[in-house]
């Protein structure tokens, strides 16, 4: 166990090393002959870019708030229907035919046996 995580450690020391022995060997680029390249190219793209964000910025911003708008209609109206439902009574009606339906089964029953003696 303790052998496995010395290899492994030596391991990952080593290709390190190599990484950094690498990245070292690299031709070097210089900084001035980057920017001017960069300025040349980047600076028509970028104000699309910028462009393109601020519209997709407005856009979502919009969408959400009507999403969010939407969301609390249903959420009003999902609330609305909950408070009907206890208002009505109309779980006492049913609960009320559920015994009136209990109480006819017993009276049958009842009858049966009476039929039967």
């Amino acid at each position: 166990m303790v052998i496995n995580f010395l290899l492994e450690l030596i391991f990952m020391g080593s290709l390190g090393v190599m990484i950094y022995l690498m990245i070292r060997a690299l031709p070097r680029i210089s900084d001035v002959e980057l920017k001017e390249v960069k300025e040349l190219r980047v600076d028509w793209f970028n104000s699309i870019l910028e462009k393109f964000d601020q519209r997709l910025k407005n856009f979502l911003e919009f969408f959400f708030r009507r999403f969010k708008i939407l969301i609390l209609k249903l959420d009003n109206f999902i609330t609305e229907k909950m408070n009907s439902f206890k208002k009505s009574d109309s779980f006492k009606d049913l609960s009320v035919l559920v015994e009136k339906e209990e109480s006819l089964k017993e009276g049958e029953v009842k009858e049966k046996e009476i039929a039967e003696i």
